[in-house]
């Protein structure tokens, strides 16, 4: 999972990482994407940027670290 590797990539010291609950239950997968050309501001001047993209369906727990605190949120 990427989140396991946020030490080597640059910009994902916050990412969440996943932490397994009881049923242990995960899916995931990763899926490369291209952004094309857009209005939208979220993907101005990203045109033909390729990028991994983590795809999940989680039952488990987003760990965090916020403000120096760990926080757990359950998903479903």
């Amino acid at each position: 999972m990427l989140a396991q590797l946020k030490s080597l990539i640059k910009g994902a010291e916050n990412w969440p990482i996943f932490i397994k609950n009881k049923s242990e239950q995960f899916e995931a997968r990763a899926s490369m994407v291209e952004i094309q050309e857009s209005d939208s501001i979220w993907f101005a001047d990203m045109a033909d940027t390729k990028a991994p993209i983590a795809v999940v369906r989680v039952v488990h727990y987003l760990k965090m670290i916020t403000n120096n605190k760990l926080c757990y949120q359950a998903r479903k």
